[in-house]
């Protein structure tokens, strides 16, 4: 699915100038507030919005629990560990766990799935503390205390790619996802979301 936001230069422009008076006229005070009503969102030219997070990570949940192959599976709830995913775009600090974490509590919620927040693999929620008791528990009961139980692992990447075509500039961020089957080492459900952004000459910085 493809989603783009068209703005134009001038007109971002003068809103940018508007809010750097507003800021410089207000220096003199002390802190001010910021207004976080959700029914006004400041769009970013060409960096990822809360708003683009939050739609990407809705329909991949969807897509993913609408999956035929999802809703066959028996076990309810299945076991769920999430791999590292990989962030391959210019932002260095992209925190991948915005996306990933809201696509979890979805398939939470659904009660088909169950987080292991001790798997060696999760950098997103990794619990270390339950991991060490999981361990240990483990090594006393004569188990190995590296054994992983889970059923499905949930991996995935981040993609931009930029565009120009004249005074017009586009980037597009491509968010993929993939649900694997552990026992048999199969993707069972893949899929994608790409947002895409466009901005005149002027207004982007690219």
């Amino acid at each position: 699915m493809i989603f783009t936001k068209p703005i134009v230069g001038s007109f971002a422009a003068v809103l940018f100038s508007s809010a750097v008076l507003g800021v410089g006229a207000g220096c003199g005070g002390g802190g001010a507030q910021v207004n976080t009503d959700p029914k006004i969102d400041i769009t970013s030219l060409t960096g990822i919005d809360p708003k683009d997070l939050e739609s990407a990570a809705s329909q991949l949940a969807d897509s993913m629990l609408r999956s035929p192959e999802v809703a066959s599976i028996q076990k309810k709830p299945a076991i769920l560990v999430i791999n590292p995913f990989i962030a391959d775009v210019d932002d260095s600090d992209f925190d991948t766990g915005v996306l990933i974490k809201p696509v979890v509590q979805v398939l939470m919620k659904s009660q088909r799935f169950r987080e292991d927040t001790t798997s060696l693999w999760n950098d997103v929620s990794q619990d270390r503390r339950a991991l060490e008791l999981k361990r240990k528990k483990r090594y006393l009961s004569g188990q190995d205390p590296t054994d992983d139980t889970a059923d499905y692992s949930l991996s995935g990447k981040i993609i931009d790619s930029y565009q120009r075509a004249g005074n017009v500039r586009q980037v597009s961020y491509i968010f993929q996802m993939t649900l694997t089957e552990i026992s048999s080492g199969l993707a069972i459900w893949d899929d994608q979301v790409r947002i895409t952004k466009q901005g005149t000459k002027a207004s982007v910085g690219f």
